[in-house]
């Protein structure tokens, strides 16, 4: 995959061509006004470095073809160093980790390394299929029963759940599975979808603002990235008689959600996103010096691909210049990015934040 390609819609629709949002229904975040220009501009100036990657990746992946079945990975692609930090099993999905269901808890107050359970930690058994204290088939129940509701809100035709359905609702997402199953069935049932009616976006901002306060409740952050990845990629369009385009993505009514105040939530969300581009960029190396200062050089841009990610996605939901400066700095050191990329993520962060 072209590393250009992972900056395809990071941002939404709205970072892919220049339109202008409007509160969606239920919104109290405000008008959204997608930036085009900027965003354009921030995209421009990583180009050329994308393409440089790709051509070296390319060119040493020919010659390690042959080897590819007899090597055996110790670490995952472009650690960095990075070994330890136990990897989250990848069951398929974007770059937000949406697939699975870990929980992941903080990391320290000084950037600590973070640990990860597959389940949520203080309810791990033998079985995925138990967590939460639930035998296997209410965990079973939870997930069939949440697969329909979402099944119902996404249909334009559908009226709204009453009452009962909805307070059924609140106590599946009480727990880690209805949390988990949620965020899951979202992303698996608008898998093929961006647009979708007023009424529908108006539900899924109730709902899954519904789930992301269990989210920063319980600090249970793997559903909550994968709803943000869901909120940056659902929208609904407007065109006025005159034929100007609107677009209001979710995100837009969930700015006011506490998790996104969280430094542990964004520390989660970076880790399972370059865990998932790790995963899904690995390539075998044979140790020599050159596939050494590639990988490096592949680690670099991973790495810096995924902070202007949630460089736009900080910037995008509200959060103030210095929050999310503080937090790209940290995580640049903990990713060794290199000191010519974190002074290019910098002047882009200021950039767009200036206009």
């Amino acid at each position: 995959m072209a590393f250009t390609n992972l900056f395809k819609g990071f941002g939404g629709k709205e970072a892919d061509q220049a339109v202008t949002s409007q509160p969606g229904e239920n919104d109290s975040g405000g008008a959204e006004t997608a930036p085009g220009n900027t965003a354009s501009a921030f995209f421009a100036g990583t180009s050329k470095f994308f393409n440089s990657v790709q051509a070296k990746k390319d060119g040493l992946m020919s010659d390690l073809s042959s080897k590819l079945n007899s090597v055996k990975m110790e670490t995952g692609f472009g650690s960095g160093g990075d070994g330890s930090k136990r990897d989250v099993q990848s069951r398929g999905g974007d770059a937000g980790g949406d697939g699975d269901d870990s929980s992941a808890s903080e990391y320290g107050d000084d950037g600590d390394q973070p640990m990860y359970a597959d389940e949520a930690p203080s309810e791990r058994r033998l079985s995925a299929e138990s967590i939460d204290s639930l035998s296997e088939n209410e965990a079973k129940s939870y997930r069939t029963d949440i697969g329909n509701f979402v099944g119902n809100i996404i249909n334009p035709k559908n009226a709204d759940p009453d009452n009962s359905l909805e307070q059924k609702f609140r106590g599946y997402i009480a727990h880690h599975t209805g949390r988990s199953a949620f965020a899951r069935e979202l992303k698996k049932q608008t898998e093929n979808v961006k647009e979708v009616p007023g009424n529908v976006l108006h539900r899924l901002v109730r709902y899954g603002g519904l789930v992301l306060e269990q989210c920063n409740g319980s600090d249970d952050f793997s559903p909550a990235c994968s709803l943000l990845n869901s909120a940056f990629r659902l929208f609904q369009q407007e065109v006025a008689p005159n034929g100007r385009v609107t677009q209001t993505f979710m995100y837009a009514g969930l700015r006011d959600q506490q998790i996104w105040q969280s430094t542990r939530f964004w520390n989660a969300a970076v880790f399972l996103a370059l865990q998932q581009e790790r995963s899904v960029q690995a390539s075998a190396t044979t140790g020599t010096e050159n596939d050494l200062d590639l990988e490096k050089e592949l680690h670099d841009a991973l790495a810096f691909s995924q902070l202007s990610k949630f460089a736009w996605r900080i910037y995008s939901l509200g959060l103030s210049k210095e929050a999310c400066l503080d937090f790209l700095r940290r995580q640049a050191e903990d990713a060794a990015l290199s000191k010519e990329k974190q002074r290019l993520l910098r002047a882009n962060v200021l950039k767009f934040y200036s206009e």
